[in-house]
């Protein structure tokens, strides 16, 4: 619009109030939804330059895509942090299945198995051995599944997370 003075309602009261005497502007418009709007004003008294209007359109148009960029990357950067939120939680179930679950049950079984052990008379020493082995064995099994356990939960995600990028 060239010129205020005579233009009724309150938004050009309140451009007249300002001072402005002409203005441009074109809406900034962020996947198919108005986010705001860029707007020029000048205090001259004559129009503003051929082409303003464009250019303005043009200036909308450069900020509605940095717009979507940013939230573009910030989408991004939020499903991120929800894949490597989901994944940690799917490491310390596991982790936890793996502590309450299996090492218990192994546990469990060696100390039946100590017990078979120290029950069986000692003449009976081929067969003790045999289960010293077994248990002995699966001490070992036992500690492979607590390395295992500790390995898919590593510790500086336990320690301070995964920091910022």
């Amino acid at each position: 619009m060239d010129c205020h003075e005579d233009a009724p309602g309150p938004v050009s009261a309140a451009i007249r109030a300002m001072g402005l005497r002409g203005t441009v502007g074109a809406p900034i418009i962020v996947n198919g939804q108005v986010w705001g709007m860029a707007a020029l004003g000048s205090t001259g008294s004559e129009p503003l330059p051929p082409g303003t209007e464009e250019r303005i359109g043009d200036f909308a148009e450069l900020l509605a895509t940095a717009i979507a960029a940013a939230t573009s990357r910030a989408d991004l950067i939020a499903s991120r942090v929800r894949i490597v939120a989901a994944a940690d939680d799917a490491r310390r179930r596991l982790e936890r299945d793996l502590h309450d679950g299996a090492q218990q049950r192994l546990v469990s079984l060696g100390l039946m198995l100590r017990n078979a052990e120290n029950s069986l008379p000692p003449e009976l020493h081929n067969q003790k051995q045999q289960l010293s082995d077994i248990c002995s064995a699966l001490s070992g099994v036992s500690e492979d599944l607590r390395e295992i356990s500790r390995g898919i939960h590593p510790a500086i995600l336990s320690n301070g997370g995964l920091g910022p990028r």
